[in-house]
């Protein structure tokens, strides 16, 4: 714990005997965007899956195994979209389309510090810019069902920060 390894270690690896908060009540989902790191669980339990992205690197790890994720969208083959709990990560290329079903939804290897437009079925649509690493984050109320289709705004220059950042 006193490195700066140490803290994604205790939220990957959920250490049961770290006095304090209970690890259970930690958010699933970890998202710095002056870093662009980015770790997801899907729940806390010991079997668990987690994704992490931290300098330019993806890791999957699923059934007990570390696997270093391709994020390249080159040519049509988009790799599949990653489940975890409620969150799902995207591989994107703009412009592109997917159906959710609401949680939280990250879009990765995205152009960095970038702004796109993001249309949702039967809502307005909205400017949304990415972070450091290239990852848009979208958040959708449980049991939301809808098509979103991203673009590139047509500037192409980042989004102004929401205020307090």
């Amino acid at each position: 714990m006193l490195t700066s390894f140490g803290a994604p270690y205790e939220f990957l690896w959920a250490n049961p005997y770290q006095p304090g908060l209970s690890y259970f009540q930690l958010p699933l989902v970890f998202h710095d965007e002056t870093s662009g790191a980015l770790f997801v669980r899907s729940s806390w339990e010991e079997d668990a899956d987690w994704f992490g992205l931290w300098d330019g690197q993806a890791e999957l790890f699923h059934a007990g195994r570390a696997t270093v994720v391709d994020q390249t969208t080159s040519g049509s083959a988009t790799p599949k979209p990653l489940q975890l709990g409620e969150t799902s990560v995207i591989f994107g290329r703009a412009p592109f389309r997917f159906s959710m079903e609401g949680g939280t939804i990250l879009a990765i290897a995205l152009k960095p510090r970038h702004s796109y437009l993001v249309e949702t079925d039967d809502e307005e649509m909205q400017e949304a810019a990415t972070d450091r690493a290239g990852t848009l984050v979208l958040q959708y109320p449980a049991g939301r069902a809808a098509g979103v289709r991203v673009h590139e705004s047509s500037d192409g220059t980042r989004a102004a920060p929401p205020p307090g950042r």
